[in-house]
């Protein structure tokens, strides 16, 4: 099936075939993506991403999430800690 592969909570995924020359698929992708991309822009559809928000009635809870996210992130960088 090529069109519209499947739904997911952040994306929809489509499956497209294009045939190109030998050598020129990569610049053909960049090029159909960004086609999509500029559709998209066109017609105000907007991507959704994933948000984290803490909610809690005490300064402190909040403090501890944000020291929480800050020492995961450190941890996926290497050498930063």
């Amino acid at each position: 099936m090529q069109g519209v592969e499947q739904f997911g909570d952040f994306a929809i995924q489509i499956r497209l075939k294009i045939k190109t020359r030998p050598g020129e698929q990569f610049a053909v992708r960049r090029r159909a993506y960004a086609l999509i991309k500029k559709s998209f822009d066109s017609n105000v559809i907007k991507f959704a991403f994933p948000t984290v928000q803490v909610a809690g009635g005490d300064e402190s809870e909040g403090a501890a999430a944000r020291q929480s996210l800050e020492m995961a992130k450190k941890a996926e960088v290497p050498g930063a800690g």
